[in-house]
């Protein structure tokens, strides 16, 4: 096994489109060049979609209530 697999940990990233196609990117603060999907690690014994709720909430203040998960893929991971 690969000593870099283990400093990586599991992700979970959010894709968010309203009903008129616009997709909803950040930044970390205003001078950031870079944008950025709302997504986070995973906490132990946290299910995926706990995750990506807890997520979407922290970074972008959208409750579970307001959207529909359509969509999942796994292999996420970030270093």
């Amino acid at each position: 096994m690969n000593d870099d697999m283990f400093r990586w940990r599991l992700n979970v990233a959010a894709v968010i489109i309203d009903r008129s196609g616009n997709v909803l990117l950040g930044r970390k603060n205003p001078e950031s060049k870079h944008l950025h999907f709302p997504q986070g690690g995973v906490h132990s014994g946290e299910t995926y979609e706990h995750a990506i709720v807890r997520e979407v909430e922290e970074e972008v203040g959208i409750p579970r209530s307001a959207y529909t998960i359509v969509a999942r893929w796994s292999g996420l991971r970030y270093y």
